[in-house]
């Protein structure tokens, strides 16, 4: 910023006063810290939304809305738009209001976290869901951990480590969204990662010749958000469970999304569930708390007992261990599976629901849009994944309503800026798009009251209309 533009620039004290005019209940201090804080950025050219030729009025509206952003906090719900249930961008599974409100009651004072109400002495947190959990995956003992990274550096550390050996197929030799790599997470752990096979083909024959007096784990991964088709090759877990059975290994599978129920129901197919890898003879299997289990974020451990007795013994499960909060909000989702099929999970519900249901929520929407907005929107059937890696070659059937003949950035820049709550759609090759799959039932009026404004300002081209 040039030095004549910067002595235009009121002080910090006479900026705090105008800031604590419009927020009285906000401390001085903070105050000037954030004026400071907005006054660096803006030297810096860093806030465009100050232009050149500002004005004192100018800059003074532009540091309150900045001030408020932060003070109503960072964190704000928004309308999904995107169609992509599990959104990690958006915060993966959404959460049913029931099972927050059952939530709350519990949280909201003090609770059995760790405290025996039998004996009266301290008990373990661990302890929590373990009867859930057992029932809905198998497993003889679990643990639960802050996430599915944290569960696979932690088993890995508490069973391998050391300097001991584990064998992993070149092919699952994964990295996932926010830079998790499988290479990266067993150097962490102390373990010498032993490569086998090719990138395609991995056979059963690669993981036995690979095994040595150093050999501790054979270890597995869910692909995730990609898949290698065509010519491939791959041991199952049954098969991978008896060889390493048959040395004396452990075998661990980082199964990711952890499905406990079948969901054909809500377009997910060729996803295992947690049950049938325990069944197949897995001793470790991880996965998240937030995909298609539809729960809060958590790495879950499941396994045998005496492999998980190592993990629970670990110096870092306390470390990565979760709170009251995530304990509580897992304990209710998991109740929810021994009701009549999760009624109240939200994630599933979404999953589940048939185009015509929301080619009925798409007309209701535009139809009480006003018709001279109407002219370039319509309703049409597209493909959506669940997200977040989960069933990634499933395309799952939805609706969405097209804005044509707008500029889609513009319109994607004021649907997300624009309106409360925000609205993130997609831009499918220049035009912006609304899916309705993860559009929530009572979202249904208040999107149509944000297109209905945004089209008005945009065709009017008025850039300073607000809501």
């Amino acid at each position: 910023m040039a030095d004549h533009i910067w002595r235009k620039i009121p002080s910090v004290n006479i900026l705090k006063e105008k800031l604590l005019e419009i927020f009285p209940n906000i401390i001085p201090e903070f105050a000037v810290w954030f004026i400071q804080e907005f006054l660096f950025d803006l030297k810096k050219g860093k806030n465009l939304s100050i232009k050149p030729d500002f004005s004192e009025t100018d800059l003074v509206r532009a540091l309150a809305d900045a001030f408020r952003k932060i003070i109503h906090g960072t964190l704000e719900p928004v309308i999904n738009g995107t169609g992509i249930v599990l959104h990690t961008g958006l915060g993966r599974a959404p959460l049913d209001e029931y099972l927050l409100n059952s939530a709350v009651n519990i949280l909201k004072g003090y609770l059995l976290l760790e405290f025996d109400i039998n004996s009266g002495a301290r008990g373990e947190r661990n302890f929590h869901n373990g009867h859930l959990l057992r029932f809905l995956t198998g497993a003889e003992d679990h643990a639960v951990v802050n996430n599915n990274a944290a569960a696979v550096l932690l088993s890995l550390c508490a069973l391998g480590g050391d300097a001991s050996e584990t064998i992993v197929s070149r092919g699952q030799l994964v990295e996932i969204g926010g830079a998790f790599r499988i290479p990266d997470v067993m150097k962490q752990s102390g373990t010498i990662m032993v490569e086998v096979g090719t990138t395609n083909r991995t056979h059963l024959r690669d993981y036995r010749l690979a095994i040595s007096p150093r050999t501790r784990i054979i270890f597995a991964a869910h692909s995730s958000n990609y898949c290698i088709q065509g010519f491939t090759a791959q041991p199952s877990l049954r098969e991978l469970a008896d060889l390493a059975h048959q040395h004396g290994l452990l075998l661990i599978y980082d199964l990711g999304s952890g499905m406990l129920k079948d969901l054909s129901a809500q377009n997910i197919n060729g996803e295992h569930r947690v049950r049938e890898v325990m069944e197949a003879g897995v001793d470790i299997c991880t996965f998240s708390g937030d995909k298609l289990l539809g729960g809060p974020q958590a790495g879950i451990i499941a396994g045998k007992r005496i492999a998980m007795k190592k993990i629970l013994a670990h110096p870092l499960m306390r470390a990565v261990r979760c709170d009251k909060v995530i304990f509580t909000l897992l304990q209710e989702t998991l109740i929810q599976y021994v009701k009549n099929g999760a009624p109240m999970i939200l994630t599933h519900r979404l999953l589940e629901q048939s185009t015509e249901t929301l080619k009925s929520r798409g007309e209701a929407i535009l139809s009480a849009i006003p018709t001279e907005f109407r002219e370039n929107l319509d309703l049409l059937e597209r493909f959506v994944e669940a997200g977040s890696g989960s069933a990634p070659l499933q395309q799952i059937p939805s609706m969405a309503i097209r804005f044509s003949g707008h500029d889609a950035k513009t319109i994607a820049d004021r649907f997300r800026k624009d309106v409360q709550p925000p609205v993130i759609g997609y831009i499918h090759k220049d035009t912006y798009y609304i899916d309705l799959r993860a559009i929530l039932p009572n979202q249904i009026q208040v999107l149509a009251a944000h297109i209905t404004k945004i089209l008005k300002g945009y065709l009017n081209d008025d850039s300073n209309y607000s809501l």
